[in-house]
């Protein structure tokens, strides 16, 4: 007789809970955790022809009936596979993060937010300036931007029933071409146009005449400076802003979505647990409802904006203003002034915009592994920025960070993202990911002294007269020296986690290989240029020697300040021996 999946749960356990199986289950009863020891068990009845599969891996046992599991990878959903001869009952096991808590993991999106911003500012802006709590906010933040947006919609309104009562218009001198039999009145205002003529009787004799003349009208007309600006405005600046603001709460919404689920499974399974995390949950809850309210009055306000656009008196106004003029008529016409006033307001606290919810949702998604590399890559950058800048450095160039679209910075990091600083004949390249090729691959520059690339997650490289004259290198891996442990170690709570000794591994290996090929080199090992190889990791052991910084493991947590105020020091130590500050 088949075996029922229920039946499986009277004998299977995971962490002394019973396996759960069915559409949607996730199995949060049991607790596990990542690099944690979970231990499948049989119970009794089960019968002696039990495997369990893990990510389409067989699980291994010593001792049949007790299968320990340690998940390496990350946090997140696992396909779990319980086989009986040859009949396969499938399910799923949340993993929740061991390394980093469900608070470190919002600050690491929170940082990773901020530290967009603060690339915008140092690129863009004409002045170097610190960005504010406020600028922050401002920028990010859908709501705040929605209440910006809301006020100025009740000023155009008001603004734009003034205007339409009475559109100013003026005379202005039009041109037209007319033959010679539809002239009425030869007057000054007629000029001949040389080409064509007639000959037409005159008295006794024939005279050549133009066949054409110019005539110039004045007429009075709405398509003058002040409405092509308010034309231009509704339609080429408000309505997308608008647009772009219904699109930035729509996905802060899933974003927020997607956490509030995540919350709700993971407390489902213990009272105490939801008790704990119950103000949590009503706020993201309120949160949500309040972005879709925001999204949803967007749109009604695009078709407000539209609508002020179809105004019978703007349909043959020009969309091109040209170079901002502050007439008289906007500055003392009473309707026309409310609507410049709403105008400037809008280019400065509007105007400029950075979206970061794409990103965001995008990377809120993924497994932990990949957010902690994601951020510790980019709080470095920002840390170094911070020392560049402090040192006469400034950010002249960045590739793969910013997509431009209707006068908004879309945040995005591409692989092989770049930011350059410069400081007069010196440059600093901070890459994202760089693949040195094999040396014999290229004629000069940056390579590996062997047949292969490599490609570290992070390098900081002081180029000067077209050379490489140093490089520091980092790598950020989810993980600490507990994969290198025995697999039936005893966690201990006070041991002090190191780096995993693969990974100092293979900063070695960078240190050691990646080099310099100049334009006349030969066959002779190329010589070397990176200063210092090190990981970045969430543990709390720091691998630094002050000396001799070649290799080592700097510990970075989100909201630590004290293991973060270490990483902003050891950073330092390593610009300094690498001559970049």
């Amino acid at each position: 007789m088949a075996t029922q999946a229920s039946g499986v749960s009277r004998w299977l356990t995971l962490n002394g809970a019973p396996l759960q199986f069915g559409a949607d289950v996730e199995n949060l009863g049991a607790e596990a955790r990542e690099f944690g020891r979970n231990i499948f068990r049989l119970a009794a009845g089960a019968p002696d022809n039990v495997a369990i599969r893990v990510e389409g891996e067989v699980l291994d046992t010593a001792v049949y009936g007790r299968w320990l599991w340690r998940p390496w990878g990350y946090a997140g959903l696992y396909d779990i596979e319980v086989l009986i001869g040859h009949r396969s009952y499938p399910t799923q096991v949340r993993v929740l993060p061991g390394n980093l808590s469900q608070d470190r993991y919002e600050h690491m999106l929170r940082q990773i937010s901020q530290f967009s911003v603060d690339l915008l500012f140092q690129l863009f802006s004409w002045a170097t300036e610190q960005v504010s709590l406020d600028q922050i906010e401002q920028m990010r933040s859908p709501l705040r931007t929605y209440t910006l947006a809301s006020e100025l919609m009740k000023d155009l309104e008001i603004a734009l029933s003034d205007i339409s009562r009475a559109p100013y218009r003026s005379l202005v001198a039009e041109q037209q071409r007319r033959r010679w039999h539809e002239v009425t009145n030869y007057s000054a205002a007629l000029s001949p146009i040389p080409g064509p003529t007639i000959a037409l009787a005159m008295g006794d004799s024939m005279r050549p005449w133009p066949a054409e003349w110019r005539e110039e009208r004045q007429m009075l007309t709405y398509d003058v400076y002040e409405n092509r600006l308010l034309n231009n405005f509704l339609w080429r600046q408000l309505l997308p802003q608008l647009s772009e603001l219904e699109d930035r709460a729509r996905k802060e919404t899933e974003r927020r979505r997607y956490e509030l689920d995540g919350m709700l499974k993971r407390t489902a399974a213990s009272a105490k647990l939801r008790q704990r995390w119950q103000g949590s949950i009503d706020t993201a809850a309120q949160e949500i409802e309040k972005l879709t309210a925001v999204a949803d009055d967007c749109r009604e306000m695009q078709h407000r904006v539209m609508g002020w656009g179809g105004h019978p008196f703007l349909q043959g106004v020009s969309l091109s203003p040209g170079k901002l003029i502050p007439t008289q008529v906007l500055q003392k016409h009473p309707a026309y002034a409310r609507f410049y006033r709403a105008y400037l307001r809008f280019q400065r606290d509007l105007r400029r915009g950075l979206n970061t919810e794409g990103f965001l949702a995008t990377i809120a998604m993924r497994k932990m592994a990949e957010l902690y590399q994601t951020w510790a890559s980019l709080y470095l950058t920002a840390l170094a920025g911070r020392l560049l800048r402090a040192n006469g450095y400034e950010a002249t160039a960045q590739r793969g960070f910013f997509r431009v679209e209707d006068q908004f910075f879309h945040f995005q990091v591409d692989r092989a993202a770049a930011i350059v600083y410069s400081r007069g004949e010196r440059e600093i390249r901070i890459r994202y990911e760089p693949e040195y090729p094999a040396a014999g691959n290229v004629p000069f520059g940056l390579v590996t002294d062997r047949s292969y690339h490599r490609t570290p997650d992070l390098a900081i490289e002081l180029w000067q007269s077209g050379e490489a004259r140093s490089v520091v290198l980092f790598d950020p891996k989810y993980k600490t020296d507990d994969v290198d442990l025995p697999f039936d170690f005893e966690p201990d709570s006070q041991r002090e986690r190191g780096p995993a000794r693969s990974d100092l591994d293979k900063m070695s290996i960078y240190y050691s290989e990646i080099a310099w090929k100049g334009r006349q080199a030969t066959g002779r090992r190329l010589p070397t240029v990176v200063n210092s190889a090190y990981v970045l990791y969430p543990g709390e052991k720091l691998v630094h020697n002050p000396d001799r910084p070649d290799i080592g493991a700097i510990p970075m947590v989100p909201e630590d300040k004290g293991r973060m105020r270490v990483a902003a020091n050891v950073l330092e130590d390593l610009l300094r021996a690498a001559d970049i500050v």
